[in-house]
């Protein structure tokens, strides 16, 4: 005795236009916003190892200042 099969429908086609790609909905800016903040972890880490300056002291001593000239650059 043979058991139905149901049919295979195909995937939806993903549109790679770059305005679908960017959208508020799309995939690019999830990936941008967790790559920068990867980033902006192993920055905090490697300087915190190399100075022995806490995230909260490199702010207070114009982290913020540098934080927005990355975030203009980038």
């Amino acid at each position: 005795r043979e058991e139905p099969t149901e049919p295979v429908t195909p995937a939806p086609k993903v549109s790679t236009k770059f305005s679908d790609v960017l959208a508020f909905g799309g995939p690019g800016p999830e990936r941008i916003n967790g790559r920068l903040a990867m980033i902006g972890f192993v920055a905090a880490m490697a300087i915190e190892l190399s100075k022995g300056q806490d995230v909260f002291t490199q702010i207070s001593n114009g982290g913020v200042t540098w934080f927005l000239g990355a975030t203009l650059v980038v």
